[in-house]
């Protein structure tokens, strides 16, 4: 087995540390991630196998928007905005708004809705972002569909009790459905997560919804999940210019994973 030398650690622990904020006051940063290839449709099948369940999607489209702000004095056109969208879940659709203040980029591909958005300033700026999905289904037959979707958040930054100084993550899911006859069923999950102090805070779950089709009427429906953010900082001196991040975080994640995973293989006794 092959592993990696010294030199090629050191280098992912500066490419590591040159996308974190730096400076007595650190951004304030907020990240929202929906995990699209955890999504699972599962059917059930309540007729014996005379008349099973068949799901299909009528309808896909996804979207991604980001904007950086920073407010001068005198004002400038220093306010990027990007937006794209695609007729399909699996267009892989980025954006990345910066300024010298503030941050916004998106990643949207056919595994994963991702929204991230940092700010730091002496005056008063903003960063959005907005990946989603949306689309509208049919199902047919005597039984359920189960339709499963993972996700996850985190917020950091702000000053203690600071409102003006903030990051927020927010994780929107919904899904309903009805048939012919009237009957069916709606869900939402709402997940807002904000920071108004400088504990860094991290959240994550599970949506689940289910389906139910008589095998007598057509069920149809929409299925849609948003992974968004937004950061603020418009207190003087908060804090300094950030440092653009260039990847996203999963990039880091498999950084600090490879070098544990190298702490383990040489601490192993018997090795030499």
């Amino acid at each position: 087995m092959k592993f990696f030398s010294i030199p090629i650690i050191a280098t992912l622990l500066s490419l590591s540390l040159a996308a974190t904020p730096h400076g007595a006051h650190a951004a304030v940063v907020a990240s929202s991630t929906i995990d699209w290839s955890s999504f699972n449709i599962q059917l059930i099948d309540l007729s014996d196998g005379s008349n099973a369940p068949e799901f299909r999607w009528t309808a896909q489209n996804g979207a991604v928007t980001s904007w950086a702000f920073a407010w001068t004095d005198p004002p400038s056109d220093d306010y990027p905005k990007q937006n794209f969208s695609a007729a399909d879940f699996s267009s892989q659709l980025t954006t990345d708004t910066v300024t010298t203040l503030s941050q916004s980029r998106t990643t949207r591909t056919a595994g994963l809705l991702e929204s991230h958005s940092q700010s730091a300033t002496d005056n008063f700026t903003n960063g959005s972002a907005s990946a989603g999905n949306d689309g509208s289904f049919e199902l047919n037959g005597n039984g359920l569909a189960i339709l499963t979707l993972d996700w996850q958040q985190s917020v950091s930054g702000g000053g203690e009790g600071d409102i003006y100084n903030w990051a927020n993550a927010t994780t929107n899911i919904y899904a309903s459905y009805s048939d012919t006859d009237g009957a069916g069923a709606n869900k939402t999950v709402f997940v807002s997560t904000n920071t108004y102090d400088a504990v860094p805070q991290d959240r994550n779950g599970s949506f689940i919804f289910v389906i139910s089709g008589d095998g007598e009427h057509l069920v149809s429906g929409t299925f849609g999940a948003t992974a968004s953010t937004r950061t603020m900082i418009s207190r003087p001196g908060d804090s300094g210019p950030i440092n653009p991040v260039p990847l996203p975080a999963s990039a880091w994640l498999f950084g600090s994973a490879l070098l544990g995973g190298l702490r383990t293989r040489r601490c192993r006794p018997g090795n030499r």
